[in-house]
């Protein structure tokens, strides 16, 4: 889930963890969703909408500048 500061300082104090696909490397603004949550599907779409209202609140990521390879 990709949640703002505050409410994913919440979470992982709360024992949720940060997702981290390659050991060593977490996704700062990532927290995953604990599996008791991930099974009850009203829980898990409600962290779901949530995640989604913080996202629609970013601005639009800026596309790459490809460099031309010589």
């Amino acid at each position: 889930m990709r949640l703002p500061k505050e409410a994913r300082q919440e979470r992982l104090d709360a024992g949720w963890s940060q997702v981290e696909p390659m050991s060593g490397r977490p996704m700062r603004e990532y927290v995953a969703l604990p599996e008791d949550i991930a099974a009850d599907p009203a829980r898990a779409r409600e962290w779901v909408d949530r995640a989604v209202d913080y996202v629609r609140t970013l601005p639009p990521k800026e596309p790459k500048v490809r460099t031309k390879r010589t």
